[in-house]
Formats: structure tokens, C-alpha cells, sequence
């Protein structure tokens, strides 16, 4: 492993033990290993841009948006009632539902 992955892997682990959440931890860990690295910003800014605009990471926050209406208009209760009733007299039915 490399000096960076080591900074990476040290600190992540390091403020999970601390106590902190793993968003935080995350984001501080690639922050220092970022310095560590002398990584030019505009490179860094560059790749994250470039690596956001693929086509199938638009589907992410499309499919959380359609849940988000669907559970709004009350679409999703009624799916699940319609899957209760479909299936509801088999043998585990339920977690056929769920």
C-alpha cells in the first residue's frame, strides 16, 4: 500500500474509533490524505465533475425523486395493498408484499 492509502485507511479507521460518524470520518480522512498528496485543486475539481456527469449516476436521484412522489400522492401505499391482495392468502405472502 502507498502512503496515501495507509493516511486513508489509518485515519478513517482512527475517527470511527473516535466516535465519529462515517460521513465525517470519510470526509476528513480524503482530506488529509489530499493534502498529504499535493493533488492540484483544479484537477480534483475537474475529476469530480467529470466523474458526476456519467449517464447511470443520473438514475440515483431520478429513482429517489419517483419515491418521493409516489409516497407524496399515496401511490406507494395503494401498490402495496394491491401486492397484499394479490398475494396475501399464499404461504408467506407478506414477505412477498414487503
Amino acid at each position: 500500500m502507498t502512503a496515501i492509502s495507509w493516511c486513508l485507511t489509518a485515519g478513517f479507521a482512527g475517527l470511527v474509533v473516535l466516535g465519529f460518524p462515517f460521513a465525517i470520518a470519510i470526509a476528513l480522512a480524503v482530506t488529509a490524505a489530499l493534502l498529504l498528496a499535493d493533488i492540484e485543486p483544479a484537477f480534483l475539481a475537474q475529476a469530480l465533475i467529470s466523474g458526476s456527469q456519467q449517464f447511470s449516476l443520473l438514475a440515483i436521484p431520478l429513482f429517489m425523486l419517483a419515491g418521493e412522489l409516489m409516497t407524496a400522492g399515496g401511490l406507494s401505499q395503494r401498490l402495496v395493498d394491491l401486492a397484499g391482495t394479490l398475494v396475501r392468502h399464499r404461504t408467506g405472502g407478506l414477505a412477498m408484499v414487503a
